[in-house]
């Protein structure tokens, strides 16, 4: 009982301190008490009962907690300063609270801990005023640090400074006394490339003229530094008696300078080296700049440019379209056009420009390159010439064309007229009747050529002039499939699809079936007896084009001995007893080529082939 009246004094004892005081018991560290400070600073109004982490929080709660912990576990005494805390304050922000603590036991039970007194000091304003200091300090430090300015006074009768600043010490980096001991100093730290500027500036100052100069100086420490200085004469009865000076360290100011003027020199290097010609065009039609090449390639001196309108380097016949040209990009922002470069000597180059609305030393301008299109013009032409050829040769084909289909058959025609009534009249001679019979066959052979070769022929136009429709290759092959009917039976085929890369093309039907058809019958007609018959098709895409490919496992073609006669006329590699003309292929190739295709072909002898046929999709 007198315990605890002894420990309700000390405790009423404690209430009364005027500092923050709080009493935590166990590892968990509850409140025992607090005074009314501990609570007007935790922001709390009643905490006994509550852990210590519900009620210090923030950046250093954490580290609080261990060192309640130490005490609690060593009964040693210990304190930190300038902790960091978050407390609620009632306020709807969290108010940031910097106190120094310390913490002892207060209670010892059989050498354990049991309650730890904790001592609040708070430091808040203390530390704010101290950064506040500082901060205005670094910033004094700053503004001392970027001023860059000297001031001095030299007397030149006595070749001695009158006055100096400090700020000539620290641009320099030698002290005041080093320039008061050597009067020469000023004169031999600046650098060596750059003195004469000092000694032309030293005739000036003897006329009574100011000077502004900029040049390199050597610090004491070895480092160049670049200095501006504007220096003012005093002259008394015509000598100069005394000089005042200020100094500005512009090294930055220098280096950015001299940056910027690398990169210029590194532009005007690259736009010079420009295999076209560069420009820079005014409103009013006014070359602003340019590269060297246009001097170059039209004759003109640096000067006469800078004076001449752009429509001078303008072929006649074209200056009133490139007017246009240039009035349109100004107005939309950008544009392209192609004219003959008019050059001083009167020559004419072809040229392709462009241009870029933009704005240049305030003015509108127009950035823009130019470039020699003299081949591709001489190309253009020849291109032009051999499609006038083509056109010819093309013409020239449909007159052999239509000459074979009408002019050539009608002779035939008679001919095999003519045979068949002497069939009838040499019934006694069989002599005359084998001649007869050789010369019907020869004729009807002759026929049949003059045929092929009028269906060859034709096949050119009508895939240019056909129209295309779709086209469902599954639908295609069932119907050729109706066509070879006995065929398939016949060689026991087993034909298989794929039509999922590419169902369907957009082209002409009469040619895709027809592509189709052929390499189907030519797969059956050349089968290998050794082996069933197989036959695949498949399709799919390969950039801007369809790929119809038909694959078997038939005789094969030596493409080592015959790859350049597969697709000929009337060129057959497996006659024994197998019908046929040898046109199937040149007629799959001519159509596929028709439709802007080509053909390509896999094969081993004795192994199979496979036909790929590209066709545009559209």
């Amino acid at each position: 009982m007198t315990n605890e009246i002894e420990n309700q004094h000390n405790m009423n004892l404690l209430m009364q301190v005027p500092s923050p005081i709080a009493v935590v018991q166990g590892p968990d560290h509850l409140f025992q008490m607090a005074n009314f400070q501990f609570l007007e600073l935790t922001g709390k109004q009643d905490i006994v009962g509550r852990k210590a982490n519900e009620i210090f929080q923030g950046p250093d709660g954490i580290p609080f907690l261990e060192l309640l912990g130490n005490v609690y576990a060593t009964g040693n005494r210990s304190s930190a300063n300038e902790m960091y805390f978050t407390f609620d304050c009632n306020q709807v922000d969290a108010v940031e609270t910097v106190i120094n603590i310390v913490v002892q036991p207060c209670k010892v039970i059989k050498n354990v801990v049991d309650e730890i007194l904790i001592f609040a000091v708070d430091v808040t304003g203390q530390v704010l005023a101290r950064k506040k200091l500082e901060l205005a300090h670094q910033e004094i430090t700053r503004l001392f640090n970027t001023v860059n300015e000297g001031f001095y006074s030299r007397d030149v009768l006595r070749n001695e400074y009158i006055h100096l600043s400090v700020g000539c010490q620290k641009i320099y980096g030698y002290s005041i006394s080093d320039f008061f001991n050597n009067s020469r100093l000023w004169f031999e730290v600046i650098h060596p490339d750059d003195r004469w500027i000092v000694l032309k500036d030293d005739v000036l100052l003897n006329e009574g003229k100011q000077t502004i100069s900029e040049y390199r100086i050597i610090r004491s420490d070895g480092s160049i530094r670049w200095i501006e200085i504007k220096v003012v004469p005093f002259i008394a009865e015509g000598v100069l008696t005394r000089v005042e000076g200020i100094v500005n360290d512009i090294t930055e100011r220098k280096h950015a300078q001299l940056a910027v003027e690398k990169e210029k020199e590194l532009s005007k290097s690259i736009i010079n080296s420009l295999p076209g010609i560069f420009y820079c065009l005014s409103d009013e039609g006014y070359f602003l700049y340019w590269n060297k090449n246009l001097e170059l390639i039209s004759g003109y001196t640096s000067e006469e440019i800078s004076r001449i309108h752009f429509l001078d380097m303008v072929c006649e016949n074209d200056r009133s379209s490139v007017l246009a040209k240039v009035e349109e990009i100004f107005e939309v922002g950008s544009g392209e056009t192609e004219t003959c470069l008019l050059t001083k000597s009167a020559a004419q180059i072809p040229y392709y420009f462009n241009g870029k609305a933009a704005s240049f030393a305030g003015k509108a301008c127009i950035f823009g390159m130019g470039l020699d299109i003299t081949e591709r013009k001489r190309a253009e032409e020849e291109r032009s010439k051999m499609t006038s050829d083509l056109v010819q040769r093309n013409m020239e084909l449909k007159q052999f064309s239509y000459i074979i289909s009408h002019n050539l058959r009608s002779p035939i025609a008679k001919i095999l007229g003519l045979t068949s009534l002497f069939e009838h009249e040499v019934n006694g001679n069989e002599f005359n009747q084998q001649l007869i019979k050789y010369i019907c066959d020869e004729a009807t052979n002759l026929d049949n050529v003059v045929r092929d070769l009028n269906t060859i022929l034709s096949n050119g136009d009508q895939g240019i002039k056909a129209k295309k429709e779709e086209i469902i290759f599954s639908v295609e092959l069932e119907l050729i499939k109706q066509v070879l009917d006995k065929e398939i039976a016949d060689s026991q085929a087993v034909i298989t699809f794929d039509f999922t890369g590419n169902e369907r093309i957009e082209s002409v039907r009469s040619f895709i079936y027809s592509i189709m058809f052929n390499l189907l019958s030519n797969a059956i007609k050349y089968r290998s007896e050794k082996r069933q018959l197989t036959i695949h098709l498949s399709t799919c895409v390969s950039g801007s084009n369809l790929c119809l490919s038909v694959k078997d496992n038939g005789m094969g073609i030596d493409l080592e001995k015959y790859g350049d006669q597969v697709f000929g006329l009337y060129n057959r590699f497996h006659s024994q007893g197998i019908p046929g003309k040898g046109m199937g292929l040149n007629l799959v190739k001519t159509q596929a080529e028709s439709l802007g295709g080509w053909v390509q072909i896999e094969s081993q002898p004795d192994v199979g082939s496979t036909f790929a046929v590209y066709i545009p999709k559209n």
